[in-house]
């Protein structure tokens, strides 16, 4: 009986040390990241891969060099992506995909007519994680129709309405069912009209491609010169977007858009479905919710649009008495050489010393964060004596020698410095 146990337990042992094919299979799970690879994003033909349904019609008229192109990024928590496959008959064969340091891969077919292509991206990291691939399958298929002009005709139509201000021209282009929901767009566009004047708009198709629910997906890029009524001055700037159009009865009807936005900017983020990260994309139209028109480069434009127009963020700083404040680099410098520098003044207690010859405004105490504008630096007060005492809670407008405006909130004073919460306005209007 004693021999029989020990077999068994010599038996157990045995078969815990010495891996099986299935062990053997999931070496690389050992001391790897938990998280799943992460495709930031992922586009084909211009066009972003989410956006497709499973099965997807591209037109060979709008193919550049008559190639579908894969290109996407991936990352992952821990260590590096390792290699991108792409299969196109159902994982049967994969073919290697060139992938750049940092997780960028590009990948290119050149498909025939009448052959029908199935999509799956495998993206593995160096520990052996992969991305989910069953997601990324796509039914691809290559047609010979013409639907460039019929887009094009749509696109010509819209832009027509939105340049002569015709609000119900343009919202008989748009889906009822509109995914930014077509009372938004209505209300932005109105906006638009009110803020915009002589509207120049421009295009180039990248792209056109449908899937099998009869949505119809284009990629472009535009140029655009616009004059604000506000300002009366002359504003450009040039991107990548991407519409969905679905088929009405006579003409494609617009079911989404993205933002860098052509249409409805005044509000992107009650229109826009999502945002275009491409190379084209530079200087992007933003306004802010006083009509303020700007344009920015295409990382500032995006931080103000998820900010909900503002273009600045507040920031708070702590300095030194006898020390000065730059607002242009947040930096403390010494006394007398910054924007404004702080000083202990005897019987006026604190006080700021402004350097350069800028003016200033104590404005009411509603706080630098909630603040969205400033007084025009006409209604300003002047130096000399250029000092002048402050207390706590004070918020103060000034308009710099560089022409710029900055606004701050005197946090706290204590024996030793003055904190103070601001906002620098780089673009010279003094809108927040």
């Amino acid at each position: 009986m004693k021999k029989t146990i020990f077999a068994l337990l010599t038996v157990l042992c045995l078969s815990i040390m010495i891996p099986g094919p299935e062990a053997q299979a999931k070496w690389w799970i050992f001391g790897s990241s938990e998280e799943e690879v992460t495709i930031n994003y992922l586009y084909i033909n211009r066009v972003s891969y989410d956006e497709m349904g499973p099965k997807v019609m591209l037109y060979r008229e709008a193919l550049a060099d008559g190639l579908i192109v894969l290109t996407g990024k991936a990352s992952v928590v821990r260590g590096t992506i390792g290699s991108v496959r792409v299969s196109v008959d159902g994982r049967e064969t994969w073919l290697d995909a060139k992938l750049s340091e940092g997780g960028a891969f590009e990948w290119s077919l050149r498909p025939e007519m009448g052959k029908t292509y199935k999509f799956y991206v495998e993206i593995m990291d160096t520990s052996g994680k992969t991305n989910r691939v069953e997601d990324t399958y796509r039914e691809i298929s290559l047609s010979d129709k013409t639907i460039q002009p019929i887009i094009r005709e749509a696109l010509d139509k819209l832009i027509e309405a939105y340049r002569n201000e015709d609000p119900a021209r343009f919202m008989a282009l748009i889906a009822d069912d509109f995914a930014g929901e077509k009372a938004n767009l209505d209300r932005a566009v109105r906006k638009d009209f009110s803020a915009l004047d002589n509207i120049n708009l421009r295009y180039t198709l990248n792209n056109v491609s449908t899937d099998s629910k009869g949505k119809v997906f284009v990629s472009l890029n535009y140029t655009r010169q616009v004059t604000s009524a506000r300002s009366g001055q002359t504003l450009k700037d040039a991107g990548a977007t991407e519409f969905v159009f679905r088929f009405g009865e006579k003409t494609p009807l617009v079911y989404s858009m993205k933002w860098p936005l052509i249409f409805g900017i005044s509000e992107p983020e009650n229109v826009a479905t999502g945002d275009v990260v491409q190379p084209g994309n530079t200087n992007i139209l933003v306004m802010d919710n006083k009509g303020v028109l700007q344009s920015l480069p295409f990382t500032e434009a995006k931080q103000a649009k998820d900010n909900g127009g503002s273009t600045v963020s507040s920031k708070s700083a702590t300095i030194p008495f006898n020390s000065g404040f730059k607002f242009v680099d947040d930096s403390v410098v010494a006394s007398g050489s910054g924007d404004i520098t702080v000083q202990l003044m005897g019987m006026m207690g604190t006080a700021i010393f402004m350097s350069g010859g800028p003016k200033y405004k104590v404005l009411p105490a509603t706080g630098v964060d909630a603040l969205t504008e400033v007084p025009d630096q006409t209604t300003y007060n002047t130096f000399p004596p250029e000092i002048f005492g402050v207390t706590q809670g004070q918020t103060i407008a000034l308009y710099l020698s560089t022409g710029k405006y900055a606004v701050f909130e005197v946090r706290t004073i204590t024996g030793t410095a003055m904190t103070i919460r601001y906002k620098y306005q780089p673009s010279g209007t003094r809108f927040f």
